[in-house]
């Protein structure tokens, strides 16, 4: 038997790939003063945003066929002198957004959980 439905196989998917993207973060951060260090990002959400326009009328929704998160160099910066790509202000930026999303797909998952229990027990 099956306990989780595909939104939670989803959430998980979408929690995993801001967990990738708080560790590329932070790594830039850790690499601000590193000359020639080139600043890092997840590709996730364009990369499903393709997947889903080329699944759209095709009926139920394959979530195992969903792109696996990949991590790129920045093409939208420009280096310092010393050859660094990294921009503090965004990334810091980039951490307070993925830890909001993070904290939204919490929710939610507890939202799914919570519909099982009350599906289970009959009460909430």
């Amino acid at each position: 038997m099956r306990i989780w439905n595909d939104n939670a196989d989803l959430i998980a998917k979408l929690m995993d790939v801001t967990t990738l993207r708080q560790r590329v973060v932070t790594a830039n951060l850790a690499n601000v003063n590193t000359p020639g260090y080139r600043s890092r990002d997840v590709k996730f959400e364009e990369l499903v945003r393709g997947f889903l326009q080329g699944q759209a009328g095709g009926g139920s929704l394959d979530l195992s066929q969903l792109p696996e998160a990949q991590v790129v160099d920045r093409e939208d910066v420009v280096a310092r002198g010393d050859g660094n790509t990294v921009n503090l202000e965004r990334e810091m930026g980039e951490l307070t957004r993925n830890a909001l999303l993070y904290q939204t797909y919490i929710r939610l998952l507890d939202s799914d959980v919570a519909v099982m229990k009350v599906a289970v027990t009959g009460h909430a």
